[in-house]
């Protein structure tokens, strides 16, 4: 994938008035094509993301995060109703896992995580290098100003140089537009369908987004909150706007709510590969919440 990537954005370059004026911010058609390439269901034994953020008043900046685990995560939730492009999900008993957002929501890691040697982010103002953990092999950056979010549909590249059981693999990305934060309390009726509105980068767009609705999170925050919450998860395509039907709304409501519920979004390009035991996902995400009002 990342190779179709770098040779689109030659070939661009090489039709255009001389090598000397390509940039690496040229891109194509197949940039701009939505990146969706997640793990099979029940495959997938590692997670790793490129979040951007843009607070109010910020230039913006870059985090990495991740862990890889010597076995398939555990799926934490059961789906229940779906309408559409949107499916209950209900918490499968009380068992909870320790907060990682680095993990997709409803899912426990299992085993132990694992190295997966140096990794490296190209296609930034300037390539990431990200080493595991002392303690741990776990992946964290720290915040990094520097490196502000980049244009949608600019190639990136996640490459692990590999460790033992776990060989070298290159993963594609893509740039996309940082969600804008939102303070404002959205209103949810008894009985009503919600309508989410978000940034819309224009089209084509690189990504797909994930609306997902908390009724009762017990003062939980962020996202994904911890583990072992109903919630409600619409995937769409990156438009600006989605509505979540009625009636799971109506299902969801009546498990209980809290006084904190809230919607996530999450903007998002994933690509896959098989490495050690299992599948491991790269994904560059941008993800905002904003509080919902009960009525």
């Amino acid at each position: 994938m990342g190779e179709r990537l770098r040779v689109g954005a030659l070939l661009v370059c090489l039709g255009a008035a001389g090598a000397a004026g390509c940039g690496t911010d040229a891109t194509t058609e197949a940039d701009l094509a939505v990146l969706d390439r997640p793990c099979a269901e029940g495959t997938q034994s590692g997670s790793l993301k490129l979040i951007f953020a843009a607070p109010r008043n910020t230039g913006g900046y870059t985090v990495f995060r991740g862990s890889v685990f010597d076995h398939s995560m555990i799926e934490r939730t059961t789906v229940g109703d779906t309408e559409g492009a949107c499916a209950l999900h209900y918490a499968s008993g009380a068992t909870l896992c320790d907060t990682d957002i680095s993990l997709p929501t409803g899912m426990c890691p299992t085993g132990n995580a694992h190295t997966v040697g140096t990794v490296q982010v190209a296609g930034l103002a300037h390539t990431m290098t990200v080493q595991p953990g002392a303690y741990s092999p776990s992946y964290d950056s720290g915040l990094d100003s520097s490196l502000a979010p980049v244009a949608p549909g600019r190639a990136i590249e996640m490459t692990a140089s590999g460790a033992a059981g776990y060989g070298p693999f290159t993963l594609a990305g893509r740039g996309i537009a940082p969600l804008t934060e939102r303070i404002d309390e959205l209103p949810l009726a008894a009985g009503a369908p919600l309508t989410v509105t978000w940034d819309n980068p224009g089209q084509p767009g690189p990504a797909r987004v994930t609306v997902s609705v908390y009724l009762n999170t017990n003062g939980a925050n962020g996202y994904p909150p911890t583990d072992g919450y109903d919630y409600l998860s619409c995937d769409v395509p990156d438009t600006g706007t989605a509505t979540v039907p009625a009636s799971l709304l109506t299902t969801l409501r009546a498990r209980g709510f809290s006084p904190y519920p809230f919607v996530a979004l999450s903007r998002r390009t994933v690509d896959s590969t098989t490495v050690g035991p299992g599948c491991v996902e790269f994904s560059v995400e941008s993800v905002t919440t904003q509080p919902l009002a009960l009525n």
